[in-house]
């Protein structure tokens, strides 16, 4: 058995909690991505076992709300935000992945995030997702020369 996480809005989560899940529903094996990505009305549904070996999921199917362990709701409320942690993590993971030389991104501090939106179609709906000019959304810059699929080890 594993748990999965979906974030949702308030409005979605009160849907889903009588009528379950949708085929091409998003969830997530990683907590804080659920609340990132979706919302702070997180899911926590089980599966017999790890759907994928990744960190997403998209429902191929319908899934029942007799898979649904909780709904939490995660309050924005932070406490404490240590930025400096922060970046030494993301330091750390992308050092992890990548080779030597690939540095995190001023200009969204490794979030590949700034406030242009750019559309992005999927078969099912239209989605908005933002990206930092820089770092083509990224969150880290890769050597001189070099793309960041270029960059990634293996």
């Amino acid at each position: 058995m594993t748990i999965w996480y979906h974030g949702t809005t308030k409005e979605n989560a009160e849907e889903i909690a009588q009528t379950g899940f949708r085929e091409g529903t998003f969830f997530t094996s990683d907590l804080s991505s659920a609340i990132f990505y979706g919302g702070e009305f997180v899911f926590h549904v089980w599966f017999d076992e790890d759907p994928t070996s990744y960190w997403e999921y998209v429902a191929t199917g319908v899934i029942s709300t007799e898979k649904i362990l909780y709904l939490i709701y995660y309050s924005p409320e932070l406490c404490i935000h240590n930025r400096e942690c922060q970046r030494r993590i993301r330091e750390q993971s992308i050092k992890e992945e990548y080779i030597d030389g690939v540095t995190i991104c001023e200009d969204c501090d490794g979030r590949g995030q700034e406030e242009e939106y750019y559309p992005l179609t999927t078969s099912r709906k239209d989605y908005q997702i933002t990206s930092c000019k820089s770092c083509k959304g990224f969150g880290r810059i890769p050597p001189v020369g070099k793309s960041i699929h270029d960059c990634r080890k293996g």
